[in-house]
C-alpha cells in the first residue's frame, strides 16, 4: 500500500535590515523665511520575512526608525513601519493577491505663538504630529487567453492625526480621512510591440476636522496604449475623464442674532441654534499620462508628464506635473542619477484657490555598493514651492548621506 502526497518546496527567509543617514536641510515645513536649519540623524533597524514556491509568495517588512535633530531635541520621534504582500496563483489562469500595511509616521506641524489681539509673536514654532496610517488591498487578476486579461481591485486607507498638547492645534492640512476604491483594469495585447488598457474606477473619500465634514465620490475612466519601438525605446500614452461630487457640511455653533436696537445681554428668544450647511460641487475633469523611456547599455532616461485630479481634505485638487528621471551606471559599483520635476496643484472650479500653488525640484544622486553588504548613497534636493497668496515663494536646500547594511544570509529550503 502506498499513500501519494502533494510537496511544495518552500523556500523561506529572514533577513535583517540596518541603515543610519544624516540630513541636512535648511527649511523642513518650506516656510517662504525659515527660522533655522536643522541636522537630522536617523537610525533605522528592521527585519524581512517571506517565503515562496511555485504558487504563491509571501513577503513582510518591519522597520523602526529613529528621528534625532540635533539642534531642537522636542522634535525627536520613533516611526514604526509594517508592510506586507501575498500571491497566490490559484490556477495558470487566476491569481489572488492581498497587500497592506500599518505605520506611525512623523508629520511635522507649524503653529505662531499670538499675543492679545491675534498678534503674531516671533518666529514660527514646530512640532511633531503622529499620523496612523492603515492600509489594505486584495485584487484578483483573470487570464482569458494569451491575448487578454482583467484585473479586479479594492483599496482601502485609512489616516488619523494625533490630536494631544500642541498638535491638537487646528491646521488645515492635518484632518482625518478613509478612502474607500474599486477598480477594474482590462489588458489586450495587440502586437508583440502594442498593448492597450481600459480603466475604470470609483472611490469614496471622506475627511472630518473641527466644523467641516467632507465626502468626496469620483468616477474615472481611462484608456491607454504602450508601444514598444525597439530594445531601447518605448512610449505609453493614456487618457480619460473623471466625474466628481464633493459634498462639504460646515457645524455652525449657536450663536445670537444681532438686532437693530441694542438690549444687553443676548435673551434666549434670539439665540440661533446650532445647524449645519451642506454645500455640494460637481463637474467633469481631464486626466492623462504620457511619458517616453529610452534606455542605454548603462543606463536610462525617462520623460513624461501627467494630470490627475486627487480628493483631499482641502477640496479636489487638479495635479498637473512635468517630470525627468534618469540614472547611469558608472561602474558595477558606482552609479549616479539625476531627477527632476515641476507640479502644480490647484482646486478644481476656483475652489480653495488659498492653497493653489506650484512646486519644482532637482535632485541629482551616486550611489556605491562598497561591498556586498554595505551600500552608501549621497543626494542633494532644491526645492521650491509658491502658493498663489504669497508674495515671496518657499526654498529650500537637502542634503543626505545615507548607510545601509544588509548582512548576505542563506536562504532555507523545506
Amino acid at each position: 500500500m502506498c499513500a501519494p502526497f502533494n510537496c511544495k518546496a518552500y523556500e523561506y527567509f529572514l533577513n535583517p535590515i540596518f541603515s543610519a543617514s544624516e540630513r541636512y536641510n535648511d527649511n523642513i515645513n518650506m516656510l517662504a523665511d525659515p527660522p533655522q536649519a536643522n541636522w537630522i540623524t536617523t537610525i533605522s533597524p528592521g527585519i524581512n520575512f517571506g517565503f515562496r514556491n511555485e504558487k504563491e509568495s509571501f513577503m513582510s517588512g518591519f522597520t523602526w526608525n529613529h528621528l534625532a535633530y540635533t539642534n531642537q531635541s522636542e522634535l525627536d520621534f520613533d516611526e514604526q513601519l509594517l508592510n506586507a504582500s501575498y500571491e497566490n496563483r490559484l490556477t495558470d489562469r487566476l491569481t489572488l493577491g492581498l497587500t497592506g500595511s500599518y505605520s506611525i509616521r512623523a508629520a511635522l506641524n507649524t503653529f505662531s505663538q499670538t499675543g492679545d489681539g491675534g498678534v503674531i509673536l516671533g518666529d514660527p514654532l514646530f512640532s511633531q504630529q503622529g499620523l496612523e496610517q492603515i492600509n489594505v488591498g486584495p485584487s484578483i487578476t483573470y487570464q482569458f487567453d494569451e491575448l487578454n486579461s482583467i484585473n479586479l481591485g479594492y483599496s482601502y486607507s485609512q489616516s488619523t492625526f494625533d490630536a494631544s498638547g500642541q498638535t491638537a492645534i487646528n491646521n488645515p492640512f492635518r484632518s482625518d480621512f478613509n478612502f474607500h476604491q474599486l477598480s477594474s483594469s482590462l489588458n489586450h495585447i495587440l502586437t508583440e510591440r502594442d498593448t492597450t488598457f481600459l480603466t475604470l474606477s470609483t472611490s469614496r473619500f471622506e475627511s472630518k476636522s473641527t466644523g467641516q465634514n467632507q465626502t468626496s465620490y469620483n468616477s474615472i475612466a481611462q484608456v491607454g496604449w504602450q508601444h514598444i519601438f525597439n530594445e531601447q525605446w518605448s512610449a505609453s500614452v493614456s487618457g480619460g475623464l473623471n466625474y466628481s461630487v464633493t459634498d462639504t457640511t460646515f457645524q455652525l455653533l449657536k450663536r445670537c442674532a444681532i438686532p437693530a436696537i441694542p438690549i444687553g445681554n443676548c435673551p434666549i428668544f434670539l439665540q440661533i441654534p446650532a445647524s449645519e450647511i451642506t454645500d455640494q460641487n460637481s463637474g467633469i475633469g481631464k486626466i492623462f499620462n504620457i511619458s517616453i523611456q529610452k534606455s542605454f547599455e548603462k543606463g536610462l532616461i525617462s520623460l513624461g508628464a501627467s494630470q490627475n485630479q486627487t480628493p483631499t481634505a482641502q477640496g479636489l485638487q487638479t495635479q498637473t506635473s512635468i517630470f525627468l528621471d534618469s540614472a547611469y551606471k558608472i561602474s558595477e559599483r558606482l552609479a549616479t542619477g539625476l531627477t527632476a520635476n515641476y507640479s502644480t496643484s490647484e482646486g478644481t472650479a476656483g475652489v480653495n484657490s488659498n492653497f493653489n500653488r506650484s512646486n519644482y525640484s532637482v535632485s541629482p544622486n551616486v550611489s556605491w555598493i562598497w561591498t556586498p553588504e554595505i551600500n552608501l548613497g549621497l543626494s542633494y534636493i532644491y526645492r521650491q514651492q509658491e502658493f498663489e497668496t504669497q508674495q515671496q515663494p518657499a526654498e529650500g536646500n537637502i542634503l543626505h548621506f545615507q548607510f545601509s547594511y544588509s548582512p548576505q544570509l542563506n536562504n532555507q529550503v523545506k
